[in-house]
């Protein structure tokens, strides 16, 4: 097959079961393959689509039997990747690499600088149970690739391994050395890591960040919150935190435990939602006279990411407003600009505000 650039079989049937081609099949080369698609039917895994120069690949299934037969060893699929050295997206639906029977441990196998996307979509809940943890430890990809996850499991905690939590091997499992999350999206079922601070305006500040490269999508039906302790957040420059995730946390003090390992914050986004205990957090100060939290912080970004938070202005708020504002001027970490929707312009306090710190109105986008 000289001539064929793309190809995609895709296998629909009630039974959801998965077959595999004869030998025989596709014995030729393609050398002008660019993009191949293959789900519920998959050929031999040393077969000569897999030595084409492929850009794009898709590897899916409905639903697998717990014996994993149609799946490829992690030898195997190691071994097509390795021999795709142009690949540059890489789509997972319900598919992984059998975890080694014997015990055996392999290198990790790292992809090249080429590589730009890699989708991993898991609705099956033994594939999760039984290869989540050893894909993510077999295949090292490259901090400037985009990485989606997304675990679509009810009861999760069920499914997941001992100790429950192996969701987050896409963070704790890819970094390169010297490549530290500089941005986190933090909402209860859903967190984004950016390797790279993006330039303020180029993510929405209202709903979801835009899809960027050099970073890391996680969503799952369980409350991330619990686990950020095994997340490297010492060198965060950029932190965003949605209203779901202002309402998890409702004490100055919670706030406090869960961030303060990340002293390097310069840039904070937050909406006014269940907004009050974290200014009070972000005004607190340590016996030494120091901030609590986020004591580099220069930027404060006020953020709506559900209709209607825009209109409620009170005395709380302002008074909150106020005192961060007057404590960290007080003890040398002076907050710089405040970002305010146009939508809340008219409200007095900003011209208070604005005696001590830039205060700079924007439009959503």
């Amino acid at each position: 097959m000289p001539v064929l650039r793309e190809l995609s079989l895709q296998l629909y049937h009630e039974d959801e079961d998965v077959i595999r081609l004869l030998p025989g099949a596709f014995t030729g080369s393609c050398p002008l393959l660019t993009s191949l698609t293959l789900a519920n039917c998959f050929p031999q895994w040393d077969t000569h689509l897999f030595s084409s120069p492929l850009t794009h690949l898709t590897l899916a299934t409905h639903w697998i039997d717990e014996d994993y037969d149609p799946l490829p060893t992690t030898a195997e699929f190691r071994a097509i990747l390795a021999a795709l050295p142009t690949l540059e997206e890489l789509v997972l639906t319900n598919f992984y690499p059998k975890t080694p029977a014997d015990g055996e441990q392999l290198n990790p196998l790292t992809l090249s600088n080429r590589f730009r996307r890699l989708t991993v979509d898991i609705s099956c809940g033994s594939v999760y149970e039984d290869m989540n943890s050893n894909f993510w430890g077999s295949f090292i990809f490259p901090s400037t690739a985009a990485i989606y996850f997304e675990i679509n499991l009810d009861d999760l905690e069920s499914w997941d391994a001992e100790d429950g939590w192996h969701f987050l091997d896409p963070f704790t499992q890819l970094h390169d050395s010297g490549s530290d999350p500089q941005e986190l999206y933090l909402s209860l079922d859903h967190m984004t890591m950016s390797y790279a601070e993006n330039p303020l305006f180029s993510t929405r500040l209202c709903g979801l960040p835009i899809p960027s490269p050099s970073s890391r999508h996680v969503w799952a039906a369980t409350e991330l919150p619990l686990h950020l302790h095994r997340l490297r957040l010492a060198h965060l420059s950029s932190i965003r935190f949605t209203s779901a995730i202002q309402g998890h946390y409702t004490a100055p003090d919670a706030w406090v435990l869960a961030f303060s390992v990340a002293t390097s914050i310069q840039r904070v986004t937050l909406t006014l939602r269940h907004v009050i205990p974290l200014l009070d957090a972000l005004s607190a100060t340590r016996p030494d006279g120091g901030m609590s939290l986020f004591p580099q912080m220069r930027t404060l970004i006020i953020n709506s990411d559900t209709d209607g938070d825009e209109g409620k202005n009170g005395l709380e708020l302002d008074m909150s407003l106020i005192d961060l504002v007057d404590i960290r001027e007080g003890v040398g970490a002076p907050l710089q600009e405040i970002m305010v929707p146009e939508a809340i312009s008219s409200w007095h306090i900003w011209t208070h505000i604005g005696e001590k710190a830039t205060v700079t109105f924007y439009k959503y986008t």
